[in-house]
């Protein structure tokens, strides 16, 4: 897997207005917070080689991929590369890092995937314990669910309550 520092990556965008940037992030995250310029969105659970073909310029020119972190790109570079995809690098510490160098970032002010995810995930904390205590202790297990889905994402980067409020009507793009 090819990968690409973020402080590099930065310079080669501002150098090259035709760079093919592919940021494969859910599409409220792109909303909140995105690189100013020719990006093409295509979300990691979307992502194959025929649909990323479709939106590059040049295959034969270098496709950079970018998330919040790097976690993503680098799922999104494995797809591409079992396809037989070669030319794809990931932006190392992706949105995060570019932002914190001082990069062409543009951010809108919304509620964040991530803060509404915590908010959901501590008022189900809270229910579960409410509800145990009030009607049955058997409810306390859902508290003890979210605490595992909360270790579980933790672990693998992988939120099912993320994905889930990601599909969620107010964070679908209305235009």
């Amino acid at each position: 897997m090819k990968t690409i520092p973020a402080k590099e990556f930065l310079e080669l965008l501002a150098q090259d207005p035709e760079l093919q940037v592919l940021d494969v992030r859910f599409e409220i995250e792109i909303r909140g917070q995105r690189l100013d310029g020719d990006v093409h969105y295509l979300s990691l659970g979307r992502m194959n080689l025929e649909r990323v073909r479709a939106m590059i310029k040049d295959p034969a020119k270098p496709v950079y991929l970018i998330c919040r972190t790097d976690n993503r790109s680098r799922q999104a570079a494995q797809i591409l590369e079992e396809q037989g995809f070669k030319n794809a690098y990931v932006v190392e510490g992706g949105m995060a890092k570019c932002a914190a160098l001082g990069g062409p970032v543009i951010t809108a002010p919304i509620m964040s995937l991530e803060r509404q995810t915590r908010i959901g995930a501590g008022l189900l904390v809270l229910l579960g314990i409410g509800l145990g205590a009030a009607i049955d202790p058997l409810l306390y297990l859902l508290a003890v669910f979210v605490g595992a889905g909360l270790v579980f994402a933790g672990v693998t980067d992988c939120c099912g309550m993320a994905a889930f409020l990601a599909k969620a009507p107010w964070n679908r793009n209305q235009s």
